[in-house]
């Protein structure tokens, strides 16, 4: 065995005629090439038949003693407010699906045609978004004999729709392809090709004898994109929903007629419903939205699927895995078939789905709607003066000990309610269409943490917290003299809001009463930009909050790298004295979130940075927390002699000062700590506006609550904002606004004033 061994696996040549001379090796390269291309070709084009044809084969054929089961949704968690209020909830609906029955086309088209009238009888309309793309003409006076049809949409929409893969695959005309694979840019050329080529409703070769009238055949069109939308759930036998909400008469039908209405079944589905008062929040709140292509591949692996809906904005985004829930699992009462014909088999049993957590914010319903009302009266009051004014505007209140949101608002508004009904109301599905498209209004955005403004004269009290902290200024030696026009740096200024008259020697607490320029341009001279770009990161600004929100913007502090990174010319991206007097009080490059300005000066008032949140915990279907409230707060080592020099003087605003701002909380029984802002926006004096701000903290002695406002487009700059904050402050500690309190024409006494994205 041994010496047969040690011959069998001895190195020795081949002979001649068996060598593999280069030719030979080569010969069979190109053989295994081949055969490796061959067979990945033939992967290929069964993966297309699959996915991309308007095909239905089955993934696996029927047969006897396999059971059919379907994915059923789970109900989405509730979204309750602070005392526990529901905003958002789950409407359990009766719904129809319809599964792979390996119907051929002849059948399948008949089968689709009942049923669609059947629903249509009852006024139920199916899922399908055909006629989004596709329709007759609203002119159309004979749709049976004379039918003129439509695109919907703009043709660039159109020809994506058309060379989508995933849909009808057509090819740009300059494709090298048959005609009859290119897009079709007339509508009546469009419709049949879906007839004779795509969905073979009707063949070519029968003439005249055709089998449906146009309008037949455009109900079973509608069905059969729906099918296509959804058709790698379809071919692999998953359940795809048809039409909701299904009644008993149609459920009867149905029943009854098992073996005409193949793999229909009934299963409950879920839609998103909202309280009426979630029209406040709804910048807080969010709303879903079908889920795309790119969510499902990132959410896929927790067992979404296709036809799930997700959270699109708010905290439906942010907190979708714990509202989601997990699908439940339902098997099928079906029609099979093997050898010797058709049989009914029932369905068995069910695996219930889990439902989602219940998320509950940090605000109060009460707070909110305060904040609202006051946000939009007060710019209801601007535009009775002006149409044009007051644009838009934005509101936020935070617990200075948490960082808590008690009140978020932006405005203009939109209705989450709008995005659930979209489905089955017209007007519903044209507000959410100006949702979507409307990029004036931006109804949207939330401007509190996706729009970030110039401070104006806000940002002085940054500015002096800093001066402060960097020694440059302490209490007794904190002068500077306003000369109503003055150089500094090298440029000569006027200050504003003397209007061309000294202020005269000021410490720092008359100057913030007085918002005086000339001081805060020699106080920002002296302390540099260096450090007050190092304070104003510090405190927060130009950097993310944290905020457990989506869509949050970091906004841009100044500073000399900025500039240099910025500005195109050399000369412009050097960094001058003049720069630094308009950064201190508030104007050049700073811009900031309301966000980061309420953290900011919350910061101010506490000596601690927060990370601001709106959810307050979340809890699973049995109460247990499952997210306690994340409550997270930075020391900042603010000097109390800091503090205090800059809370004397924003209590000076409300208290001493020429303003509305005094007139307004002269006589509130809580003590406020405040500065207004005037923010110069616009490249060129056609577009040049300016806009209000306000930023509070009260009490001022114990502060437990801190506001930023913005009204775009002002025409009383920041002293107009400050009946915002009044109004939230008001309802956050039970003041009541009697006429000896207020002092002033409260601006929620005027007349009904129409405005693009408000509720009256």
């Amino acid at each position: 065995m041994k010496k047969f061994l040690n011959f069998s696996f001895k190195d020795r040549p081949l002979d001649a005629d068996k060598q593999l001379n280069p030719q030979r090796i080569k010969r069979r390269f190109s053989l295994i090439l081949a055969l490796i291309l061959l067979a990945n070709t033939v992967l290929f084009l069964r993966t297309a038949s699959l996915q991309f044809s308007g095909g239905r084969q089955p993934l696996v054929e029927e047969t006897v003693g396999r059971r059919r089961q379907i994915t059923v949704p789970a109900p989405r968690g509730d979204i309750i407010d602070l005392a526990g209020r529901p905003l958002a909830w789950s409407e359990e609906v009766e719904s129809l699906y319809i599964v792979e029955t390996g119907l051929s086309d002849k059948e399948l088209n008949s089968q689709l045609l009942s049923l669609y009238e059947l629903l249509e009888s009852h006024g139920v309309k199916v899922e399908s978004k055909f006629s989004e793309y596709f329709d007759f003409a609203s002119d159309t006076v004979d749709s049976e004999q004379n039918p003129r049809f439509v695109f919907k949409q703009d043709m660039d929409v159109i020809r994506a729709w058309q060379k989508d893969r995933d849909l009808f695959n057509l090819k740009d005309k300059s494709a090298q392809t048959l005609a009859l694979y290119k897009i079709k840019e007339e509508p009546s050329n469009f419709f049949n090709y879906l007839l004779y080529d795509f969905f073979k409703i009707e063949n070519r070769q029968a003439g005249a004898s055709r089998r449906y009238t146009n309008l037949e055949a455009y109900k079973i069109m509608t069905m059969r994109y729906h099918l296509l939308a959804n058709n790698w759930a379809f071919v692999q036998g998953q359940a795809v929903l048809v039409a909701r909400p299904i009644n008993a008469s149609i459920k009867a039908v149905i029943t009854e007629q098992n073996s005409k209405y193949r793999g229909l079944v009934f299963a409950p589905s879920y839609r998103r419903r909202y309280a009426e008062d979630a029209k406040y929040f709804c910048h807080v709140l969010g709303y879903v939205g079908k889920i795309s292509a790119v969510e499902y591949e990132n959410y896929k692996q927790y067992s979404y699927t296709v036809q799930d809906e997700v959270g699109k904005a708010g905290v439906e985004l942010s907190c979708e895995r714990y509202l989601h829930g997990e699908p439940g699992v339902v098997s099928l009462a079906s029609w099979v078939k093997d050898e010797q014909g058709d049989y009914f088999l029932p369905a068995t049993s069910a695996i219930s789905p889990k439902p989602g957590m219940t998320v509950r914010l940090t605000i109060d319903t009460k707070d909110q709607i305060a904040a609202f009302k006051a946000l939009r009266d007060n710019i209801k009051v601007q535009r009775l003066q002006d149409p044009e004014k007051g644009n838009a505007g934005a509101t936020v209140a935070l617990d200075t000990k948490s960082g808590a949101i008690i009140s978020m608002v932006s405005v203009p508004v939109y209705d989450p309610r709008d995005f659930g009904a979209a489905g089955y109301d017209d007007a519903a599905a044209l507000r959410v269409k100006n949702y979507l498209e409307d990029n004036k209004h931006k109804a949207l955005l939330n401007r509190c943490i996706g729009e970030i403004y110039a401070p104006g004269s806000t940002f002085k009290t940054i500015t002096s917290i800093a001066a402060i902290m960097e020694g440059v200024i302490k209490p007794g030696e904190e002068f500077y003299n306003c000369k109503g026009i003055d150089t500094v740096g090298y440029r000569e200024w006027e200050c504003f809001n003397a209007q061309g008259q000294p202020h005269g020697v000021q410490n720092l607490a008359t100057a913030l009463v007085n918002s005086c320029n000339l001081y805060f341009y020699q106080l920002g001279l002296d302390l540099g930009i260096d450090k007050l770009a190092k304070w104003s990161k510090i405190l927060g600004l130009g950097e993310y909050s944290g905020i457990d929100l989506p869509g949050e913007v970091k906004g841009i502090r100044p500073g000399r790298e900025l500039k240099f990174q910025t500005r195109a010319l050399p000369e412009d991206q050097e960094w001058y004295p003049a720069d630094t007097c308009q950064t201190a009080i508030g104007q050049f490059d700073n811009a900031y979130t309301m966000l980061q300005m309420v953290r900011a000066i919350a910061a101010l008032a506490t000596g601690d940075l927060l990370t601001p949140h709106v959810i307050k915990e979340i809890t699973d279907h049995t109460g247990a927390v499952q997210r306690a409230e994340v409550i997270d707060k930075r020391k900042l080592d603010l000097s109390p002699t800091a503090i205090e020099m800059v809370r004397r003087g924003m209590v000076g605003l409300t208290r001493e000062s020429r303003s509305y701002t005094r007139l307004n909380f002269e006589h509130f029984p809580i003590s406020v700590a405040a500065k207004t802002g005037t923010a110069e926006v616009g490249a060129s004096q056609e577009l040049y506006i300016t806009n209000g701000l306000f930023v509070c903290y009260a009490p001022a002695d114990e502060p437990a609550v801190a506001i930023s406002c913005i009204v775009e487009n002002s025409d009383s700059f920041g002293d107009s904002a400050s009946y915002i904050a009044r109004d939230i402050l008001a309802e956050r500690f039970q003041v009541e606004l009697t006429l000896d309190v207020l002092q002033w024409q409260d601006p929620r006494d005027v007349e009904e004033v129409f405005n693009t994205g408000f509720y009256d």
